[in-house]
């Protein structure tokens, strides 16, 4: 089911560590017990969020992804500092990056991936300006990895 909690496994036991609350868009017990084709017309209409995935944590922030509607997973970003929530589109945004896609984290940077064919041949002479890369990124080109240091104003 579409449960909305991220795990810790500690000591051999599993236990709740965090609880993401969609507020009206999570699931509730009653939208579970109506099934899985209830549960997939909600998510295709975007009605409603869920399947927490590709969690990570530092010391200072948590970031995770969920299906915001069918075929479309929004990358949060949460500060354990401030509990501030951001959207990490919203945050590359700023240094043009929107559709870089966090993987893991190495110490508090986040290692995350660019998919030159998923952009636009704008969005892809903006960033070989931004990055100032030899070897300019085209639609054909192989992912970029990026570190990526993220910090609060």
């Amino acid at each position: 089911p579409p449960t909305n909690y991220i795990y810790e496994y500690k000591n051999q036991n599993m236990n709740i560590k965090y609880e993401i609350d969609f507020k009206r868009k999570g699931f509730t017990k009653r939208d579970i017990r109506k099934g899985a084709y209830f549960l997939i017309d909600q998510f295709r209409e975007g009605k409603k969020y869920g399947f927490l995935d590709n969690i990570n944590e530092t010391k200072k922030f948590i970031s995770f992804s969920y299906v915001k509607i069918a075929g479309l997973n929004s990358f949060v970003l949460f500060s354990k500092i401030t509990h501030k929530v951001a959207d990490f589109s919203d945050i590359l945004s700023k240094v043009g990056l929107q559709k870089a896609e966090p993987l893991t984290t190495i110490g508090e940077d986040f290692l995350c991936v660019l998919y030159p064919s998923k952009i636009t041949g704008e969005e892809r002479n903006k960033i070989n300006q931004i990055l100032n890369l030899t070897i300019p990124v085209n639609e054909n080109s192989n992912p970029l990895i990026l570190v990526i240091q993220i910090t609060e104003d």
